[in-house]
């Protein structure tokens, strides 16, 4: 989805740990102009940490709808540090 971010939540994050970060939206997308979306998630493990994780994307429109994208399972590495799926 183009237009939202997240940067500066560097820092340690302990295993089994839970955050909540905050999305920066740029402009005011409708539901319709995001439903065929994407999420992309970055992260930089050091040396040969393994991230396993699990994510949850909620997206409030202005007339109270949602779009909610959660996948568990997840892993990124050194090697292959960015994954991208869809909303749908």
């Amino acid at each position: 989805m183009t237009g939202r971010k997240s940067q500066g939540n560097e820092g340690r994050w302990n295993k089994n740990s839970t955050h909540t970060v905050a999305l920066q939206v740029e402009g005011s997308p409708t539901k319709g102009a995001v439903a065929n979306g994407s999420v992309t998630l970055t992260l930089h493990p050091q040396r040969r940490n393994k991230w396993k994780f699990n994510y949850k994307v909620t997206l409030k429109f202005s007339d109270d709808t949602f779009i909610t994208k959660e996948l568990d399972g997840c892993f990124l590495t050194e090697h292959d540090p960015a994954r991208t799926d869809p909303l749908k």
